[in-house]
């Protein structure tokens, strides 16, 4: 007996022939005949799945399970590694349409990097979660239908998984906005640097145990924060961190270098990216002296 399955796409169904293929070879091993066949129906192609030898009765139900399963495996694969780009790609361009071409390409690579997880473990139970929900309504879907389009079947019967997508790209703007808030605010203070001329040539920068730092002229004389009041920056509030302060004090003076006499922890990193940002080539790392012992000092 033989049964056929219609599969659909507007596209990747060059990929998903192949895969195919591919998934059906144990099924011809253990007997079962299936034979392929491609045909073009306008933007849509269509692959036709007939299973041949299928048997009758439970044989025929089991067989049949088996095929479906296997045709299930390998357009959930095609989804996750081929469509969610294009869905993504489609919510973005939709949803946020006044961002420029550029600006959404940016969008799409910071959704693709939070779907792609750096961390491994998370990665695996993030997209194992996704399969879990598509395959569950394909199996469900294919148990009642032969014949499959992927573009309608992803709109009408996977929302709750499109929707994840939406906000995944929701997160990938907010990113994107705070990435540019930042260039921005480096651009402030890059501008307010290159207005005023320098107060120091040179400010050495200590940082004690409690991430408390102090500032200190060409000379090894210390730089006071509270004499520098009538400088500060008015966008500086009261509220403060010692990292912010910092980043401010260094903008007021304006010097000509910078040296660290510390090694950044890991919370303190941005803060230094930053100064370097704002002062590009003016700043270096000292390897050795007095003031780099200074800054290991127990504080009274």
């Amino acid at each position: 007996m033989e049964e056929s399955i219609f599969i659909g796409a507007t596209r990747h169904m060059d990929i998903l022939h192949d895969r195919l293929h591919e998934q059906l070879k144990s099924l011809v091993n253990e007997g079962l005949q299936v034979r392929m066949e491609e045909s073009p129906d306008g933007k849509f192609t269509f692959v036709a799945c007939n299973f041949i030898g299928l048997g009758a009765g439970q044989k025929r139900k089991y067989v049949r399970t088996v095929c479906m399963d296997n045709v299930a495996n390998t357009i959930c694969e095609i989804i996750l590694n081929h469509w969610e780009k294009v869905i993504l790609e489609n919510l973005i361009k939709e949803t946020f349409y006044y961002f420029n071409a550029e600006e959404r390409n940016t969008i799409l690579s910071h959704a693709l990097e939070h779907i792609s997880n750096k961390d491994e473990a998370v990665y695996i139970t993030y997209r194992h979660q996704r399969k879990k929900k598509i395959l569950s309504e394909l199996s469900e879907f294919l148990s009642t239908n032969n014949y499959i389009v992927i573009d309608g079947f992803i709109r009408f019967r996977l929302k709750d998984y499109v929707n994840e997508l939406y906000e995944v790209a929701e997160q990938a703007v907010d990113e994107f906005l705070m990435e540019r808030e930042y260039r921005e605010f480096i651009q402030l203070l890059k501008y307010f640097v290159d207005i005023q001329d320098p107060r120091v040539s040179c400010v050495n920068v200590t940082m004690d145990a409690d991430g408390v730092f102090k500032l200190y002229d060409e000379n090894g004389e210390l730089i006071d924060n509270n004499n520098m009041e009538e400088f500060m920056i008015e966008f500086i509030s009261s509220e403060i961190n010692y990292e912010d302060l910092l980043i401010s004090s260094l903008v007021t003076v304006a010097p000509s270098e910078i040296v660290f006499h510390f090694q950044p922890k890991k919370n303190q990193k941005v803060t230094v990216e930053t100064i370097k940002k704002v002062f590009p080539g003016k700043v270096r790392y000292c390897s050795g002296c007095p003031l780099c012992d200074k800054g290991k000092q127990p504080q009274n």
